[in-house]
C-alpha cells in the first residue's frame, strides 16, 4: 500500500495552494527587483539607503519564499516539521493579510475617501471606496487560508498522520 492512501487529500491541497502562493509571490518579486533595478521608477527614488531598505525588503521575500518552498516539500513527505511550519506560516500569514484588510476598511471610512467617492472623478472609472473594500476583502480571503492552515493541521486526524509518517508505520492508519 502507498502511503499517499492513506494521506488526508487536505494535506496535498494545502501544499498545492501555499505552491500557488510562493508562484504569486515569486512574480511580485520579480517585479520589484525588476522596478528597483532595471528601471528608472519615480517611486523608487536614487537615493542609497532607500534602496538598501527595498533591497532589503526583496531580500526578506526571497528568504520567506524559500522556506515556504522547503515546506510543500516536507508536506508532501510527511515531514512532522512542515507541520509546524505551515501552521506558523498560516499565522504569519492571518496576522499579516488580516491586519492589511482592517486598515483598508479603517481607511475606507477617512473623510478623504468619502469625499472621493461623493464626488466621482472622471478619470477613476471605479470610486476609490469600492476599490478599497475589494482589496480588503481580497486580502481577508488571504487570511483565511492562513486559519484554514492553522486549524486544520491542529486536527486529531492530521497530527496522527504525521506522527505515523515520522515512526514509518504509515500503513497502520488503514484499517
Amino acid at each position: 500500500m502507498h502511503d499517499t492512501e492513506s494521506k488526508p487529500g487536505g494535506i496535498s491541497l494545502a501544499a498545492v495552494v501555499l505552491s500557488l502562493l510562493i508562484c504569486f509571490g515569486a512574480v511580485c518579486l520579480i517585479g520589484s527587483v525588476a522596478a528597483l533595478f532595471l528601471t528608472r521608477n519615480p517611486l523608487v527614488p536614487h537615493i542609497a539607503s532607500v534602496r538598501i531598505i527595498l533591497a532589503s525588503f526583496d531580500l526578506l521575500l526571497l528568504l520567506f519564499l524559500a522556506w515556504c518552498a522547503w515546506t510543500v516539500a516536507g508536506l508532501f513527505q510527511l515531514r512532522i516539521w512542515a507541520r509546524y511550519s505551515i501552521m506558523a506560516i498560516g499565522a504569519l500569514d492571518f496576522l499579516v493579510f488580516s491586519l492589511l484588510s482592517a486598515t483598508l476598511l479603517f481607511a475606507r471610512r477617512s473623510p478623504i475617501i468619502i469625499g472621493m467617492d461623493a464626488h466621482p472623478n472622471p478619470a477613476m472609472p471605479i470610486p476609490l471606496g469600492a476599490m478599497l473594500l475589494t482589496l480588503a476583502l481580497i486580502y481577508a480571503a488571504v487570511a483565511l487560508i492562513g486559519a484554514w492552515w492553522m486549524i486544520y493541521f491542529n486536527l486529531r486526524p492530521v497530527r496522527l498522520v504525521f506522527a505515523v509518517a515520522k515512526t514509518g508505520g504509515a500503513s497502520r492508519l488503514t484499517p
